[in-house]
């Protein structure tokens, strides 16, 4: 099997790494560097994720789904881009999106003389090696047998450039040339806000309408992450690792271009300490602390749909954290994150008042708990030091919870502050009756928004 077969397949799971110890340990050839800093691994492995001692919470790709978006006039973009003076039109700018893909043969993304203002599309979803049918252009390079081609310098996925999309826009049917279609509408939806086309009649503008556009088609999320997360079957999910090499690619292209680059990323999870410490987030920063990049990621919406709580446990034995459990839901993850060098641990209440004693907190703990009286059971893992963020995590996957109000019991020990967060899915990936009945509406932003070295909206 080869590499890219491998970055498909179900069989192989996805890692993400410090890129000189990947490369130094592993003499694999299906790696991937992430930037400068971290590589991806694909592994064939039979037990999963679960075996936190092996590969921790910082290895493992975080899910990410895709957020709303906003109206333009609200922005108030239309009156910053129309000073006379400033002429902020998004000429010889290149926008990058990290999305669903684009309908890069819309009207809206067209220039006058019927070319269109895509200058790449990079999508994961097909394979290398994929047959194109455009027509024989005297300008466009050769391609062998009239196949895809991965993007230099990656494993995957095919690259669409500029001249074979303007070959494409030409015949009666682009997408019979070039089959890459954004199947979803979130990708083209935010292409349009940011950078769509003015129209005759003033209808619609993009807030950068002639700007150069770029589009990564992010790959489905595999099945077994999906699982290990225990998220919706119906939500539509994407690995940290796709997204960090869609970034890596879009840099890439803006240095070819010679131009400088806007990172537009729609995209968000529940995952992490909200402190800048994700790989993905720690990439951003690099990103967006270069001269001629910025990065626009999205705050999202959680401050109200009751899935973050935020407690203490200064001065008390411990403190109960009351979860509401909706009918029907099959499993979530749950993190709950403290303060160095506070200490905190944990035990459980089942709806039926079955209780978990307290677990202590230790080194690469991790711990199943079964509960007798029904079929529920947890997988619990501490990192006293989590790798990202430098704090206490502890990681929890309710497994088959029975519905009803659960209690979770926080115990501190060696508390200096006391202050702990814990974080449930975002609202896409966890069904909406799942909650907490004293939620916190602070601290609700999405990752990757908290990063210091981007623009959140």
């Amino acid at each position: 099997m080869n590499c890219q077969d491998q970055i498909y397949s179900e069989e192989y799971i996805d890692f993400i790494g410090n890129r000189s110890l990947i490369e130094s340990k592993y003499t694999l050839d299906c790696k991937q560097p992430l930037g400068a800093r971290f590589a991806s691994l694909y592994l064939k492995l039979s037990d999963g994720y679960e075996d936190g001692t092996v590969y921790g919470y910082y290895n493992i790709p975080k899910l990410f789904g895709l957020q709303d978006t906003g109206s333009m006039e609200s922005s108030g973009i239309l009156q910053v881009r129309e000073n006379p003076y400033l002429k902020l039109d998004g000429s010889g700018v290149l926008i990058g999106f990290v999305d669903t893909g684009i309908d890069y043969a819309g009207s809206i993304f067209l220039k006058q003389d019927g070319t269109t203002r895509v200058t790449a599309i990079w999508d994961q979803t097909i394979p290398a090696g994929s047959p194109i049918r455009l027509p024989a252009q005297p300008e466009l390079p050769e391609t062998p047998e009239n196949i895809t081609r991965t993007p230099e310098g990656f494993l995957y996925g095919s690259e669409f450039t500029h001249e074979q999309l303007n070959a494409a826009v030409k015949m009666a049917d682009a997408y019979e040339g070039i089959s890459s279609r954004d199947e979803n509408g979130h990708g083209t939806f935010l292409a349009s806000i940011a950078a769509g086309n003015e129209l005759p009649d003033g209808s619609f503008t993009g807030a950068a309408p002639k700007a150069d556009i770029a589009m990564v088609k992010l790959k489905p999320a595999k099945n077994r992450l999906r699982a290990y997360y225990q998220i919706k079957e119906d939500a539509v999910a994407y690995q940290e690792n796709d997204i960090m090499q869609a970034v890596t690619y879009l840099r890439n292209l803006s240095r070819r271009e010679s131009k400088p680059l806007v990172l537009v990323l729609g995209l968000g999870t529940g995952s992490g300490q909200r402190s800048g410490g994700s790989a993905l987030s720690q990439q951003l920063n690099d990103l967006g602390e270069m001269i001629g990049c910025c990065v626009v990621t999205c705050a999202g919406n959680e401050g109200n749909a009751r899935l973050h709580y935020k407690g203490s446990v200064l001065n008390k034995e411990y403190e109960d954290v009351e979860l509401r459990v909706g009918e029907g839901t099959n499993g979530f993850t749950m993190e709950l994150w403290g303060n160095s060098p506070d200490i905190i641990s944990v035990a459980f209440i089942s709806p039926s008042g079955e209780m978990i004693s307290r677990i202590p907190a230790r080194v690469g703990q991790s711990d199943t708990v079964e509960f007798l009286l029904e079929k529920s059971k947890i997988d619990i893992s501490y990192s006293l030091v989590e790798a990202g963020g430098g704090v206490e995590l502890i990681f929890m996957r309710f497994i088959d919870p029975t519905p009803g109000v659960w209690i979770i019991r926080v115990y501190g020990n060696n508390i200096l502050e006391g202050d702990y967060n814990i974080w449930l899915p975002i609202k896409q990936f966890i069904d909406k009756e799942t909650y907490f009945l004293k939620p916190n509406p602070d601290i609700t932003l999405t990752v990757p928004s908290t990063t210091q070295a981007t623009i959140t909206v």
